[in-house]
């Protein structure tokens, strides 16, 4: 894919925004470990498309939960609303295993309808203190695989993106890593609303600052249960109309989403779409349109999204949206897309 990026802009002129998007996306590429892949005979019918945005950490002290780190992102105090919603969709996990010395746990869970954020916590050698934040190299989980079963009747989990927005170790030692799974779901499926059996495979820590170096390794694997949350929540728009971007031929193009919906989590779209079109012929929506009014005037961005193209209706890409933090829906106005509104209630 980082391929096909290039030789579009290679052969004609994309608009500044729509080529800052698609740069984003080849950085994106390059960073192969944060992303899982089927065969290709099972992809042959998925598309998948991972725009994962950098994620600033707050403070520089190491959280000791879950909720600890959503509180920072923040950026003030959470009314008593915000805080009960992601203790709603929190719950302790506390499955451990052990290898080279170091005893690795899946701390706790937080759970939206198509994003799921672990707390893993590690102890034993000597971890040094460090913190991973935008300004610092790369750190990535090493040999991360990750699988989501129904226990009830539905689909496994087979195709998902994940990244790392929280990496660090404090004083005494205890390393916490915050790893964000971003799964395509099956028709009609939503981690919020079933019972699910989680399976973790992980091979270590590795930072990358030029050259790579273990932070630790060996091999670790977990198997736990995700257990429903609460009652989907969801805010509908319906149907609206926005501008988009196609590169070939280069032209600005208005564009039907459909089924335009806002979660606590995120907010997902589809649009009509044929099977397999080529980068430069597909209609671009670029995300940074994208906008969450809350009811005291400020504004929040969304923090990466996955797209996934389905044969219903006749072919359409479904695209989901994330937002850093669970989002109290009683909080919130309107949905923007650019300079236009969409009042949510």
């Amino acid at each position: 894919m980082k391929k096909l990026y290039q030789e579009t802009f290679d052969e004609i002129h994309a608009s500044e925004a729509l080529r800052q998007e698609v740069m984003n996306l080849t950085r994106q590429e390059r960073r192969s470990p944060r992303r899982h892949r089927l065969p290709a005979a099972m992809l042959a019918a998925v598309l998948v498309v991972i725009a994962l945005m950098g994620t600033a950490v707050a403070a520089l002290a190491v959280p000791g939960s879950i909720q600890e780190w959503f509180a920072r992102q923040w950026g003030s105090p959470m009314e008593k609303g915000q805080t009960e919603l992601i203790d709603r969709l929190t719950q302790e996990i506390g499955v451990s295993d052990t290898d080279n010395g170091i005893t690795v746990t899946v701390d706790s869970a937080t759970i939206g309808d198509s994003v799921l954020w672990l707390l893993l916590k590690a102890e034993g050698q000597d971890l040094q203190p460090f913190q991973h934040d935008n300004t610092n190299p790369e750190y990535f989980v090493q040999g991360l695989k990750c699988k989501l079963t129904p226990e009830g009747e539905g689909e496994e989990v087979a195709e998902y993106g994940f990244d790392l927005p929280f990496a660090g170790a404090g004083e005494d030692g205890t390393l916490m890593m915050l790893l964000r799974f971003l799964p395509v779901m099956p028709e009609g499926q939503s981690l919020a609303d079933g019972t699910y059996r989680g399976e973790l495979h992980m091979e270590g820590l590795q930072k990358n600052d030029g050259q790579k170096t273990d932070i630790f390794r060996g091999t670790w694997d977990f198997s736990f249960t995700l257990e429903p949350t609460e009652e989907r929540q969801v805010l509908s728009v319906g149907a609206i109309t926005v501008s988009g971007e196609r590169l070939e031929p280069r032209e600005t193009v208005e564009v039907e989403l459909q089924n335009v919906e806002v979660t606590s989590t995120g907010f997902c779209y589809t649009m009509a779409e044929e099977e397999n079109p080529e980068f430069k012929d597909m209609i671009h929506i670029l995300s940074g349109n994208w906008k969450l009014e809350l009811q005291d005037g400020s504004e929040l961005s969304h923090n990466g999204g996955v797209s996934h193209w389905s044969p219903e209706n006749g072919g359409q890409r479904i695209t989901h949206y994330y937002w850093l933090t669970p989002i109290d829906l009683t909080q919130v106005k309107a949905l923007w897309f650019g300079d236009d509104c969409y009042p949510l209630s």
